[in-house]
């Protein structure tokens, strides 16, 4: 850290009128050591200033530029700790001019912040700000970096503010702290507003679009976050998973038809897998848009992939449901034979409906039949079992 020279000092002896004048020997050793410093001689120019202390200690005023002088040499021979203790001593002496020792609170600032004597540098920090017209972008941002560190999100933010409004073009870095002091002290609004900015300035930054997704959806904007996820997935910024949490905002929002299109999409382009979950995924999404045609699709690509007897189970209904008894058999069938399905009796009953508008009444009764021994369809299976008897019966051919 380079510390610029800073001494105020008159010869001449000091009156009422005058307090900041030096004795005559003082003037003269500070001449010989600032000489003795320019030419890098340190180490002598510190054998002067030491031998001068005693000398002065009558006369605060000299005392506290002896200690001022001493400061910038301990700092020059990387002597911290005596630099950082000769500079307290010569501003908090109160006898230096206000604008040295302004000067010179900043410089202790530093100095104890970059030793780690964070609570001190605080206060000498606190000290100059007191006092500066107005703060640079640096002096900010050395204060936030200290809160940062303290975990005090609070304090840091203004000056994260201060130093980004006070910089034309403020670092990357900067908006991150300011975003990271908002988000741990819990002020998602703010950190709504700063990640706004950051995707305008750096639109090709994804995490800062996923971010400004999550915080609106944490501040319960799911019409903001919607609208941030809709422009970002425009961009192709959302891969995988984000693209599936953008269908699940859809159906969330009830734009069910929205989600199945993106879904859809997004299969077919080879940007998603067609994998279980996400062929469930779009089905419920066609069933919630009551696009029963495109729901059925799915669910035979889906069959294809896997021939759960859940799966078949729901292809049948649906093919009932639309009047397709001829296409929905094979799935029953299969429903029918796999062992354990817990609703067998369903698809033994939608079985025996299947045959009977297929006219095949004999098929049909003995899949009702089958129905009988299912507690779930066993009330349906019996009105069934008994209008087909009955028709049986009164057919001539008998059947």
């Amino acid at each position: 850290m380079a510390l610029v020279l800073l001494l105020a000092i008159t010869p001449g002896t000091a009156s009422a009128e005058d307090k900041y004048v030096l004795q005559e020997k003082t003037f003269r050793v500070l001449n010989e050591a600032r000489e003795k410093m320019t030419a890098g001689d340190n180490a002598a120019a510190l054998s002067k200033l030491k031998a001068l202390l005693p000398e002065v200690s009558d006369n605060q005023y000299d005392t506290a530029v002896v200690q001022q002088t001493l400061g910038y040499v301990y700092h020059a021979l990387d002597d911290t700790d005596r630099a950082l203790s000769s500079f307290m001593t010569a501003a908090d002496s109160g006898k230096l001019p206000p604008e040295v020792t302004h000067e010179l609170h900043y410089i202790i600032a530093q100095l104890a912040i970059y030793t780690g004597a964070n609570d001190s540098g605080l206060k000498y920090l606190g000290l100059w700000f007191a006092d500066a017209t107005d703060p640079p972008a640096e002096a900010h941002l050395l204060a936030a970096s200290v809160y940062l560190q303290k975990e005090n999100y609070k304090a840091a933010v203004p000056h994260l503010q201060d130093a980004i409004d006070k910089t034309a073009q403020a670092p990357r870095n900067w908006y991150e702290m300011l975003l990271g002091a908002y988000l741990r002290s819990d002020q998602l609004q703010q950190a709504a507003d700063v990640l706004e900015k950051m995707i305008v300035r750096y639109p090709e930054q994804r995490d800062f679009w996923l971010q400004l997704i999550a915080v609106y959806q944490q501040l319960g904007k799911d019409r903001k976050s919607l609208a941030i996820s809709e422009l970002a997935h425009a961009r192709g910024l959302l891969e995988g998973e984000e693209i599936i949490n953008l269908v699940r905002q859809y159906l969330y929002l009830e734009m069910p038809y929205k989600a199945g299109r993106l879904l859809a999409q997004e299969i077919n382009q080879g940007r998603l897998q067609p994998n279980r979950e996400n062929l469930q995924l779009l089905i419920n999404s066609w069933l919630s848009a009551r696009e029963h045609d495109h729901a059925i699709e799915t669910l035979q690509q889906l069959v294809r992939l896997d021939s759960d007897p859940e799966h078949e189970f729901r292809l049948a209904q649906l093919l009932v449901d639309r009047g397709d008894w001829r296409a929905a058999l094979p799935h029953l069938q299969a429903v029918v034979e796999a062992s354990g399905f817990e609703r067998a009796g369903e698809a033994w009953l939608l079985l025996g409906m299947c045959r009977y508008e297929l006219n095949d009444k004999p098929a049909s009764l003995a899949a009702f039949n089958q129905a009988l021994t299912h507690d779930r369809s066993r009330e349906q299976a019996r009105w069934w079992v008994q209008q087909l008897s009955e028709e049986l019966e009164d057919s001539p051919a008998g059947s």
